[in-house]
């Protein structure tokens, strides 16, 4: 080499091994004291009020431990949440089980299922809400009409069923579908004659005087009562590898609905700042029922919502539910 050009290569030589060094450095995994970091627990949930149990979760520090720590992963809706976990963009969801059986359907070692929920009639929570100065009366002068809801495959597979079992028949209805945060404008415009919507828009429409209620409660009065309307889930080959954080999960969560249920209003509190709920309007709020991993799930209703969504051809082969749950207590009549 000639002598003019060895400084510049020792130069070179010395910057790459300082770079070498530096990216070796900062790529080391932390320092935790000889014990590896905490498991990172990606939860994909939309901005709804049945998913309260993960922002209670997230605010009490109820998943605190050395082993695991919850990261949520905000969802346009249901859908997308469980899209997210599919796609492997996310561990834990939750979701409608329209959604979820219909996946699991398909793939059968897909997802498993905990945590499911339900709305009653003494408690609803969804709504099909008309203008205030509609002149519609009942449901079935929405025959011929417009109905709208909310994005993605679930709500639009509840509206089929809720107006197949009224007698009105979904393909006597036109369904139009928005983004979620436009659903009480675009009614109020016009673009569709009722919304097929649940309560964390029902309640700001109702308390505002932006929309009547046509049906309160269309899940539970056409479907089935008490409708099983979804549950949380996880990634079954996430699952299998983090048996001790997916406990820790389970009864994080089995603490925040302990906590919802002692502490009723104080948790209503928390979601205007995670869901498009205001304030004054959280007195209005129903919420759903969530089933704790110590408490038994009526698998024969699970059941029944099973082979309804087969009968009216949204399953397209029948579906054993109960081999998907989680390990829980289970009753059958």
């Amino acid at each position: 080499m000639n002598s003019r050009y060895r400084p510049i290569a020792i130069s070179v030589t010395l910057l790459a091994v300082g770079i070498g060094l530096i990216w070796w450095w900062n790529s080391r995994p932390p320092n935790t004291g000889g014990r590896p970091g905490p498991t990172i627990v990606r939860a994909a949930v939309a901005p709804f009020a049945a998913n309260l149990p993960f922002f209670v979760l997230q605010e009490q520090k109820l998943l605190d431990s050395p082993s695991v720590r919850l990261e949520i992963v905000t969802a346009r809706d249901p859908s997308e949440s469980l899209n997210l976990v599919l796609s492997g963009h996310a561990d834990v969801g939750a979701s409608a089980f329209t959604g979820t059986f219909a996946a699991l359907s398909r793939q059968p070692d897909a997802v498993r299922l905990f945590m499911p929920m339900y709305e009653s009639g003494a408690a609803p929570t969804s709504y099909l809400l008309v203008p205030t100065d509609s002149p519609i009366r009942g449901l079935r002068e929405l025959s011929g009409k417009r109905v709208g809801t909310y994005t993605g495959a679930t709500q639009l597979l509840f509206l089929r069923l809720v107006l197949d079992q009224a007698g009105v028949g979904s393909a006597n209805v036109t369904t139009v579908q928005v983004e979620p945060n436009l659903q009480l404008p675009a009614l109020n415009a016009g673009q569709y004659d009722a919304l097929f919507t649940v309560d964390t828009y029902a309640a700001l429409a109702l308390a505002r005087g932006q929309a009547r209620a046509l049906v309160v409660g269309p899940r539970p009065t056409y479907i089935t009562d008490p409708f099983w309307l979804g549950s949380a889930f996880v990634s079954k080959s996430w699952a299998d590898t983090h048996s001790r954080e997916m406990a820790d999960l389970v009864n994080a969560l089995d603490a925040a609905i302990a906590w919802i249920r002692a502490n009723p209003e104080q948790s209503k509190r928390l979601l205007p700042s995670r869901t498009p709920i205001p304030e004054d309007v959280l007195g209005s709020l129903n919420l759903p029922h969530w089933v704790s991993s110590t408490e038994t799930v009526d698998m024969d209703s699970v059941q029944h919502l099973a082979d309804l969504l087969k009968d009216h051809a949204i399953l397209s082969a029948p579906l054993n539910v109960a081999p998907h749950f989680l390990a829980a207590k289970r009753s059958r009549k």
